[in-house]
């Protein structure tokens, strides 16, 4: 790989809260064009949408939005305790439209301070959320988040922000039939497999 460089936007760097991990996906931008789609957490710790222009450069398209209106927010601490959020587009519900997954730390609040996940539930520790868009991929509306649950029971993973994926093996002659499922990785540097039959939502 080539050295890292920065994104820009109207001419400056795309910056925002830190330790996020963005969610990009090649997505339709509405104008019947496939473009990069690309999600971070902007200075304001909330959900913003971007789209590729070329190589080096991104569209703001503005804040990821409830379907109250309300934009979505990350956490209810400040300075240190912003950003952290690992985001990843995946179609979840298998409908065509790309849902967010985010792995949040403890204090992680999606998406408002007050009600927010997970530590509206007293702080039991880092989680899984999906966020379902009930919009397009155009033009993203997103629901409430929920706590992810293994066999009915919430999935909580220590202090510090986990990292997921959404698991999608090729079928082979030895495995026809592969398992789709949840891949996190957690603090204490294990990575767990959560097969999709076994999940809500």
């Amino acid at each position: 790989l080539e050295a890292g460089v920065p994104l820009y936007c109207d001419g400056l760097p795309v910056h925002g809260t830190w330790r996020v991990q963005p969610a990009v996906k090649l997505l339709d931008d509405g104008t019947g064009r496939q473009r990069m789609a690309y999600v971070a957490l902007d200075d304001d710790d909330q959900f913003h949408l971007y789209r590729q222009i070329d190589a080096y450069n991104l569209e703001d398209v503005g804040k990821l939005r409830l379907e109250t209106g309300e934009p979505i927010g990350a956490n209810f601490l400040g300075a240190g305790g912003t950003g952290r959020l690992k985001l990843v587009f995946a179609d979840w519900n298998g409908n065509g439209v790309a849902d967010l997954i985010v792995g949040t730390p403890r204090h992680g609040s999606v998406p408002d301070p007050e009600t927010g996940l997970p530590q509206s539930l007293g702080l039991p520790g880092a989680a899984v959320l999906f966020l379902e868009n009930i919009g397009s991929n155009a033009e993203p509306i997103f629901k409430r988040p929920e706590l992810f649950k293994f066999r009915g029971e919430p999935i909580f993973l220590g202090q510090h922000a986990c990292g997921p994926t959404v698991w999608y093996p090729k079928p082979d002659a030895d495995n026809p039939n592969p398992r789709t499922g949840l891949v996190v990785g957690q603090e204490e540097g294990r990575v767990m497999f959560f097969a999709r039959e076994d999940l809500s939502p």
